[in-house]
């Protein structure tokens, strides 16, 4: 059983409880919002990379459910910015650090042996890809 399923019938289970009570109908989403976000956002800081397709789209798969729904994630809560803010950032350190498009001559770029092309095409699609992993979040980054 998962664990939400537990905080969900933690209620059924108990007779002087009622099922009805706003906390104990909110018990999942914040929850979610007090321990899941902050956990998210920690291996969005320390682990996730922005330039892995697989990375991008299970997170983007992930939030998009928990937004979906928790009604409690709302971009003025805490945790949700703390989360939004980090997702830029890295992206951001990404742009930063693993792109760079050098301006090379015509005559370096049409000599093979000086290396020009071929590090000139491999950022190229570099940056193409740092765009197209940024494209798969903007759902999210845009609920900012």
């Amino acid at each position: 059983m998962r664990w939400y399923e537990h905080l969900i019938t933690c209620a059924a289970t108990s007779s002087n409880i009622n099922v009805e009570h706003p906390v104990v109908v909110s018990l999942v989403p914040l929850c979610i919002e007090k321990v899941v976000l902050w956990k998210i956002t920690d291996l969005v800081r320390e682990r996730w990379d922005p330039l892995s397709q697989h990375q991008c789209q299970n997170l983007g798969f992930l939030l998009n459910q928990l937004i979906d729904e928790c009604p409690t994630l709302v971009p003025t809560s805490r945790p949700v910015q703390k989360l939004l803010q980090t997702i830029c950032l890295r992206a951001q350190d990404a742009i930063d650090e693993d792109l760079f498009v050098p301006i090379y001559s015509k005559q370096a770029i049409e000599n093979l042996a000086t290396g020009c092309k071929a590090f000139l095409d491999r950022q190229t699609w570099t940056s193409v890809k740092v765009d197209f992993q940024i494209l798969l979040m903007t759902k999210i980054i845009g609920y900012r």
